[in-house]
């Protein structure tokens, strides 16, 4: 699945690893709730740019290993 499509909520699942899939719908289903208030409707495309990237960032070749680089230096 192609990430690079802007608010597809399927793509961005599809694309994250299996351990933040969970994460991700139940903020997603969150921002669905919010969204009945209009003013609030905007949270649904920010939650998804912003989870869009980190489904960009998790694909990358050695992030993982990134990661757990940074967290021995904490």
């Amino acid at each position: 699945m192609d990430v690079k499509e802007d608010g597809v909520p399927a793509a961005i699942f599809e694309a994250l690893p299996p351990s933040h899939r969970v994460q991700f719908r139940a903020e997603y289903d969150e921002a669905l709730e919010a969204a009945h208030d209009l003013a609030r409707f905007k949270q649904v495309q920010t939650l998804l740019r912003q989870w869009r990237l980190r489904a960009i960032a998790y694909a990358r070749p050695g992030y993982e290993e990134a990661v757990q680089d940074a967290l021995q230096w904490e």
